[in-house]
């Protein structure tokens, strides 16, 4: 996908939904929003994988996280969750779209996002067993550490 067809990249897109920018990165509400003050952070560059960012990027984009984490904690929320979901085989709808965001969700005791983060004993909370520990080690571990 190109950024003409990007609605991120659109001029003005998030105009009424902006919370703050960078030289690199915008912040701004969701919508749709899985709960009040849902926002996502976007690189200003159309990237559509998260491998794809550059550290000035990455950190740019974290600069603008940490506050509004802060802000959500300090107010409408007791726990934030910070999303990065990259799905290239679903189709980019209204839902879904092909450029590189963050989502910061707040929650609250009582709301279905923070009993079902917090589920512990779901399925696939498992303990991590010695082989998987070993593959997955073998797969993710740089050969220079």
């Amino acid at each position: 996908m190109s950024s003409k067809e990007c609605v991120f990249c659109e001029p003005g897109h998030f105009a009424d939904k902006l919370i703050a920018t960078n030289e690199l990165a915008t912040a701004f509400l969701s919508t749709p929003r899985l709960t009040p003050g849902h926002t996502l952070v976007i690189p200003k560059r159309h990237v559509e994988l998260p491998s794809e960012l550059t550290s000035d990027e990455t950190g740019a984009i974290f600069d603008l996280i940490g506050p509004i984490h802060a802000k959500l904690l300090g107010s409408i929320a007791v726990g934030v969750d910070i999303w990065q979901k990259t799905r290239p085989e679903v189709a980019q709808d209204g839902h879904k779209v092909d450029h590189v965001h963050f989502h910061i969700l707040p929650s609250t005791p009582g709301e279905e996002l923070y009993g079902e983060a917090l589920n512990w004993r779901r399925p696939n909370f498992a303990p991590l067993g010695d082989n998987e520990r070993l593959q997955m080690l073998g797969l993710l571990q740089s050969e220079n550490q």
